[in-house]
């Protein structure tokens, strides 16, 4: 059997969603699954996946909330022995995968899903529901697949999440950007008899970085000197690398003061990639270090730390790179030294 239908077919088995049809389209109503990971599919019995339901993934719903529907015979199961499997719910809920099918999700269907760290979705989406994160406040990493331009999914759910956030998008170009922390706090103005609310964090300057439904990538960079002032160092890093890594829509310009603050920053982007053991991300800046957008003379540095923290493979890759750098000196190459 080909790899990828029986890869399909063991995670159908493995989640069970109750599901009503209408015209031709699916609603999922809820996901009956032991592990932690949603994975909605782009078709049922031949209809499009196209909505979320209410709740969908809330513990506020229970299935006696759809029994009628389901003593109706208009609620349907992907596959049998759904009573067996925990329903997939509130802080048991970790990831979401949603195909480009799915337009649209119901008013807190994700209510209350504390746990929930990674949302998966495509720029075909196009209403999130009222309050559909409500509660969720561990999300940390966005993935939005995009066909064109519009990046009004991901607007809607930047304005609802103030948390520290990595959004991987993928399209024509792809895009790796970071989008700072921010919170409001009401200060009471006595004299004047006034609340005022002040904006703590660069967090909100990013997340307006957006004309209608379109994502201005030059305005996300020429916001960095704010975040500059108000980040902290390795969270920057994490910026400057993201869009020199996937530069859609990236200027010389910016790329140059991206540069700058990686080299004023060169241990904090040495341990970026070190802490998540990242042999890619190595691999990454000996290029810059050969095409002298990184200093080439932190290398000694950067094998140093490798080395102490017994990463094989990351000193494999930094090995390679010494070999064949042409530096030498007394016209003989420079012996490494451990």
């Amino acid at each position: 059997m080909d790899g990828g239908i029986g890869e399909t077919m063991d995670r159908m088995a493995e989640q069970v969603f109750a599901y009503m049809a209408e015209g031709g389209s699916v609603r999922i109503l809820r996901c009956f699954c032991a592990a932690g990971r949603a994975e909605v599919p782009e078709a049922i019995q031949g209809c499009p996946v196209t909505e979320i339901g209410p709740y969908a993934f809330s513990e506020g719903m229970e299935p006696r909330d759809w029994e009628k529907d389901e003593r109706d015979g208009k609620v349907q199961f992907t596959a049998p022995g759904w009573e067996h499997l925990p329903v997939l719910a509130g802080n048991r809920l970790e990831e979401v995968i949603l195909p480009g099918t799915v337009r649209r999700t119901g008013a807190y269907s994700f209510y209350n899903c504390g746990h929930l760290w990674r949302l998966s979705f495509s720029d075909g989406l196009k209403d999130w529901g009222r309050g559909a994160f409500t509660g969720c406040h561990h999300i940390r990493r966005l993935e939005m697949r995009s066909a064109g331009e519009d990046a009004w999914a991901l607007k809607e759910v930047l304005s609802e999440l103030h948390e520290e956030l990595e959004v991987i998008w993928s399209g024509s170009e792809d895009a790796w950007l970071w989008f700072p922390e921010y919170y409001e706090e009401g200060v009471e103005n006595t004299p004047a008899r006034i609340l005022v609310t002040m904006v703590h964090g660069s967090g909100l300057y990013y997340r307006n970085c957006f004309h209608g439904r379109k994502f201005d990538f030059r305005e996300y960079d020429a916001r960095f000197p704010y975040a500059a002032a108000q980040e902290r160092a390795d969270f920057l890093v994490r910026m400057a690398c993201g869009r020199l890594r996937r530069p859609a829509g990236l200027e010389e310009e910016a790329a140059r003061a991206y540069r700058a603050y990686l080299t004023e920053h060169f241990q904090e982007l040495a341990c970026f990639f070190l802490d998540r053991k990242d042999t890619e991300g190595l691999e990454w800046v000996c290029w810059e270090m050969r095409r002298g957008g990184l200093p080439a003379e932190r290398l000694d540095d950067l094998i140093s730390w490798t080395a102490d923290r017994a990463f094989p493979a990351g000193m494999a890759v930094l090995m390679e790179f010494w070999r064949q750098r042409p530096a030498r000196q007394g016209g003989r190459r420079r012996r490494l030294e451990l």
